[in-house]
């Protein structure tokens, strides 16, 4: 885990080349360096923040992918009611729905 910038240091360019640990470029801190991951070619993952870098780690820790973390996944589209409550408090069914 180091700031997005700061990848051109000893430590991490010797991790890095070893190719078996997780680096986490975090965006959030900025330093006089200007070394970034993808300007030395350097597989990595990029946390916006501390909070979510130590997130990718203890999911990286617990064998979770960091690409089955990302939002990237489109949502589900809202259905519309098929089921209501009537004014007594009993549900009413429509039994239609504009969704194919």
């Amino acid at each position: 885990m180091l700031p997005a910038d700061a990848a051109d240091g000893a430590a991490a360019l010797a991790l890095a080349q070893e190719g078996r640990c997780l680096v986490i470029a975090v965006d959030e801190n900025d330093t006089v360096n200007k070394g970034t991951p993808e300007a030395l070619g350097m597989r990595h993952v990029t946390a916006a923040n501390y909070i979510e870098a130590i997130g990718l780690l203890a999911a990286h820790k617990a064998g979770v992918l960091p690409a089955a973390m990302t939002s990237r996944i489109s949502g589900i589209p809202p259905l519309d009611p098929i089921y209501s409550n009537t004014e007594d408090g009993a549900i009413a069914y429509s039994g239609r729905s504009s969704h194919k």
